[in-house]
């Protein structure tokens, strides 16, 4: 690449590291950046540019939420278990002395609800993968999807002063919570819309802190930017493996399943 190359992919990084930290969708703006200023290189170079550059603040959140991410450590066996029955069932019984022990259950459950969030979006995001990308994935949806979160930002705060948070904690989150946070995530599948940002609208219209609603949005750590990390997982991996999105007629998730558990079958076809 030459100098004018280098210095748009230096400001690429400037815009990335700026609104990855906001409520604003950082894969959109970089969208923009390069609609205005292209990046003279191949498509499958920006796909591959776009997840990379992605990393550093990945692996902020990691860091700076470790201690909340990690539900792992040894410690004392408490005088009380976190379970309100011990099992007479001698493996359950011993699942939970190894919970009380060595786990941090309030984290695990945490885990389960962020799983159970992310449902909506996998089960709409996953078929409809190709049909977004083709439809949604421009300039101009992007622009309008952030003039019409930023409308939605300045109505849910004026919204929220007049109310009170019925959830403070996300210990306090119900599962019901959960299942709503995830419903309002899938308008992230749409190219300029924020992952954190419809975190924190549909957390506080369903009654969530903004506090909360915020601290939720950092903790769905992603794969570019998106709420199905599988998805789009897949879909590099098939591209880097095979060239395309496809192979065969295969989806990219099945390409992918197929190499990590039958990768004895897999390898010589990929390399033919």
């Amino acid at each position: 690449m030459n100098f004018i190359e280098w210095l748009k992919v230096i400001l690429l990084g400037i815009v990335e590291g700026i609104t990855e930290w906001l409520p604003i969708s950082s894969t959109g703006h970089l969208i923009l950046t390069d609609a205005i200023w292209p990046l003279q290189q191949s498509d499958a170079f920006k796909e591959m540019f776009n997840v990379v550059i992605q990393l550093g603040a990945i692996l902020a959140v990691v860091v700076l939420y470790w201690s909340k991410l990690w539900p792992f450590h040894r410690k004392r066996i408490p005088q009380r278990s976190w379970f309100a029955q011990q099992s007479t069932n001698g493996f359950v019984g011993s699942l939970q002395r190894f919970g009380d022990r060595y786990c941090c259950m309030d984290k695990i459950v945490m885990w389960l609800k962020i799983a159970v969030s992310c449902l909506p979006a996998m089960l709409i995001g996953l078929p409809l993968n190709d049909w977004l990308d083709k439809h949604f994935y421009n300039p101009t949806v992007v622009a309008l999807m952030l003039l019409l979160y930023g409308a939605g930002f300045l109505f849910v705060e004026r919204y929220n002063r007049s109310r009170k948070p019925r959830v403070n904690s996300i210990a306090a989150l119900r599962w019901s919570d959960a299942l709503l946070i995830g419903v309002f995530q899938v308008l992230a599948l749409i190219p300029g819309t924020s992952r954190s940002g419809a975190t924190i609208l549909g957390g506080i219209l369903i009654g969530t802190s903004r506090e909360v609603a915020a601290e939720l949005g950092d903790l769905y750590v992603y794969y570019n930017d998106r709420i199905c990390p599988l998805q789009t997982l897949a879909k590099d991996f098939t591209v880097k493996l095979c060239g395309k999105s496809r192979y065969r007629g295969l989806t990219p998730e099945q390409v992918l399943s197929g190499w990590l558990f039958y990768y004895d079958d897999w390898k010589a076809p990929a390399r033919a």
